[in-house]
């Protein structure tokens, strides 16, 4: 509590970790791309994976560009489009920059070494870095038109992955996400009414490849975990949905949102690409958990049904359930 609080408000910390595997489950998640260079002598990369809004076609043109040591403006994506594309799978599980970009990493390789290969011939000397510069590769790309060179390269990666046997042990993952949410609320025990004041939030996402698409995730995430821990509840009447409108459907807003402070872990994944691990889905994971786990802190007794709405909190308040509270 603060000194300007009421009797009848309560705050506390809780804090929740997780962790969580990237890819399909016990299966091998492939992918499968290609880049070429163009005429006008840049490289494009061809993802069968589409972008839903996430950012994965400017996190997979990064990937491209640090392999093939060009500028990322050198590099356009073509996603989702079946007609030009090899299947690289879905944009589900947490998957795209992990095991989409391990298949960019090696057609990106490829493609620079068939492009170093052709610059040494064309220059007449060994070539052992691409130049940074669309009007040098042009001429490249010139060169090889002239003389039927193909200037396609193809990449693909699969998990190493097993099925669990009877007594669920196995590989059901490539790698593994990690992280750890704290989140500050303030609870009203008059009204029942729980609010998120503060939420800290730490991953350990491997290298981040675009710090700000990571931290979009983790703040989109943050807010749709709040959503699930304290309003979002589908009413149902005999098996039919009664709340059918964002009216009756209550989505957090802008305000409701606190600050958030996200942090990542400096670490590398040996599997992923330049170190990379996913960071989609696990973003949502800690955080109703340690919503609730402050809101229980805060009363001193539990809670075992979400959305902790504010009727639940004042009939929990006379429940024979409780928990200890021990002021950490």
């Amino acid at each position: 509590m603060t000194p300007d609080d009421a009797p009848n408000v309560k705050r506390a910390w809780g804090m929740a970790a997780f962790l969580y595997g990237v890819g399909r489950t016990g299966l091998s998640d492939k992918a499968k791309v290609s880049i070429r260079l163009e005429a006008d002598g840049r490289a494009h990369l061809f993802v069968g994976t589409p972008d839903t809004g996430q950012g994965s076609d400017t996190a997979l043109a990064q990937i491209a560009a640090q392999e093939l040591g060009l500028p990322f403006e050198m590099v356009r994506v073509t996603s989702g489009d079946t007609g030009v594309s090899f299947d690289a799978g879905t944009t589900t599980a947490s998957r795209v920059t992990y095991i989409v970009g391990n298949a960019v990493q090696r057609a990106a390789a490829e493609l620079k070494k068939i492009l170093l290969d052709i610059a040494s011939e064309k220059e007449g000397r060994a070539v052992t870095r691409l130049p940074a510069d669309a009007k040098c590769l042009a001429s490249v790309a010139q060169f090889c038109c002239e003389r039927n060179i193909e200037t396609t390269a193809v990449g693909d990666f699969g998990t190493a992955t097993s099925p669990l046997d009877a007594s669920g042990q196995g590989e059901p993952y490539g790698a593994y996400t990690f992280g750890v949410q704290m989140t500050l609320v303030k609870v009203n025990t008059d009204t029942g009414k729980v609010d998120v004041e503060r939420a800290v939030c730490c991953y350990d996402a491997g290298t981040v490849v675009n710090p700000a698409l990571a931290q979009a995730q983790v703040e989109g995430g943050t807010a749709m975990a709040q959503g699930y821990a304290l309003t979002e509840e589908i009413g149902l009447n005999a098996g039919v949905p009664v709340n059918l409108s964002f009216h009756s459907y209550l989505l957090p807003t802008a305000l409701d949102v606190p600050p958030m402070d996200v942090s990542t872990v400096a670490s590398f994944e040996p599997t992923g690409p330049f170190g990379a691990k996913g960071v989609g889905e696990p973003t949502t994971l800690p955080g109703a958990a340690s919503i609730v786990n402050a809101v229980s802190a805060a009363l001193g007794r539990g809670f075992y049904e979400l959305p902790v709405t504010p009727e639940r909190v004042i009939s929990n308040q006379y429940s024979v359930f409780s928990i200890q509270n021990t002021g950490h």
